[in-house]
């Protein structure tokens, strides 16, 4: 039995926690939300800011806690894991330089064939000279941020753009000082969610699923497919282009999560970071694949043992819960959804303010319902089950029920599914 320190785990991370004790791990959750699940659902928990090495130390010094590995759970914490584990003297996979832009897109560029070529801006009037010699769809993004997609924009038309604006914008989201700004073409074509562990030369590859975005200028996530046909389609091309980027950005010995876009020139990369998918992502990938990739981390830093592949049999569905904005009442009813057969995790959540707002970043969705199944027709079943037991309640007497929005075939017009919210 090895003791694992999870740094930022929350209600999504819930399955993951008892798949670590499943497999005999004891684990010690960190994190500041008011909201518990995960440090009740772990073997202690601490409700103190998991970026603040300091304080988690001496939470933990006063645990029963033998901590043999330390697993960040989003980016911006990669700094505090890395330091926490060295304290305790005990494996991590930290590489807080890459949670900043900048130095992956200029690692990654040694190869154009694997990225597209991004420009940074550090002021709204860089950005204005930017958008006049860009003539197609640009995506813009901070160069550092808190995560959850915020302050990530398509731009259809950067020449009928305010520079000024976008700027604002985009660095006020980003909730991180000093943040720049990056400009980038946007990629057409299906994308990609890959979780894989990489040695110093090759790749094992958990889990590819297919994304569905929202439409319009915030293109956040709203369901991921995992299918053996998904897998069949990508998993050679992936797995040279996850160890070529790995070993551009000299990243071994890890997990790493990467969106690739499936582009008429080949994968290209969107977003790499260097940590297990985000939330239920690994999850869905275990119900599609058999190996979970939080679990899987945790062995291999913990162990001799490397990572084995897996060719997934099953599929999985991961819907997230979004709804329109507006004041709410309550949201209920993944109580019923998550005893459904089928249903790996189901939760929603009413806003802490009481009204929906827009989706612009993940941190904005309600919820998730993750099913899975032997067949697509299976699948899309249990999950339509399930999303009907849920509800939302607005406050001018209006009930939502939210709906699938998974894709499972790659569209042949390269098309980026989409989801009208």
């Amino acid at each position: 039995m090895a003791d694992i320190v999870l740094l930022g785990a929350n209600r999504s991370h819930v399955a993951s926690i008892r798949a670590l004790q499943a497999h005999g791990f004891r684990v010690f959750a960190v994190d500041d939300s008011p909201l518990p699940y995960a440090l009740d659902a772990a073997d202690e928990g601490f409700q103190i800011d998991p970026a603040d090495p300091r304080a988690v130390l001496s939470a933990l010094s006063e645990s029963t806690c033998n901590a043999r590995a330390v697993l960040h759970l989003n980016e911006p914490l990669s700094k505090s894991a890395g330091q926490l584990a060295r304290e305790l003297g005990c494996a991590e996979f930290a590489r807080p330089d890459l949670t900043d832009k900048r130095n992956q897109r200029r690692l990654a560029n040694a190869d154009p064939q694997q990225t597209v070529t991004s420009r940074e801006c550090g002021s709204a009037a860089e950005l204005k000279q930017e958008f006049a010699t860009n003539h197609g769809p640009v995506i813009v993004k901070p160069t550092v941020s808190k995560g959850g997609s915020r302050g990530v924009l398509l731009l259809e038309d950067p020449l009928r753009a305010d520079p000024e604006a976008i700027w604002h914008e985009v660095t006020r989201a980003a909730a991180q000082p000093n943040s720049h700004v990056l400009v980038e073409a946007s990629l057409s074509g299906p994308q990609l969610s890959v979780d894989a562990w990489v040695s110093e030369t090759s790749a094992v590859i958990w889990g590819i699923g297919l994304n569905t975005k929202q439409s319009g200028r915030f293109r956040v996530n709203t369901a991921i497919a995992y299918s053996p046909e998904i897998w069949r389609k990508y998993v050679n091309a992936v797995t040279r282009s996850v160890a070529t980027l790995s070993g551009l950005l000299h990243v071994a010995h890890s997990p790493v999560h990467l969106e690739l876009a499936d582009t008429t020139d080949g994968l290209r990369l969107i977003e790499f970071a260097v940590r297990t998918g985000g939330g239920v992502v690994p999850d869905a990938v275990a119900a599609a694949g058999g190996i979970h990739p939080v679990v899987a981390a945790a062995t291999a830093l913990t162990t001799a043992h490397a990572p084995v592949a897996t060719s997934p049999t099953a599929f999985a569905a991961l819907q997230f819960i979004v709804a329109p904005p507006g004041p709410i009442l309550r949201a209920f009813g993944t109580g019923e959804a998550a005893g459904r057969t089928g249903c790996v995790d189901a939760f929603v959540m009413a806003p802490q303010s009481g009204t929906v707002g827009p989706l612009t970043r993940t941190a904005d969705r309600l919820g998730f319902i993750v099913a899975s199944g032997m067949s697509i027709e299976e699948t899309d079943t249990r999950l339509q089950l399930a999303l009907a037991d849920v509800s939302i309640e607005y406050a001018d007497g209006r009930t939502f029920r939210p709906e699938a929005s998974i894709h499972w075939k790659p569209e042949e017009t390269f098309d980026v599914p989409v989801q009208h919210v």
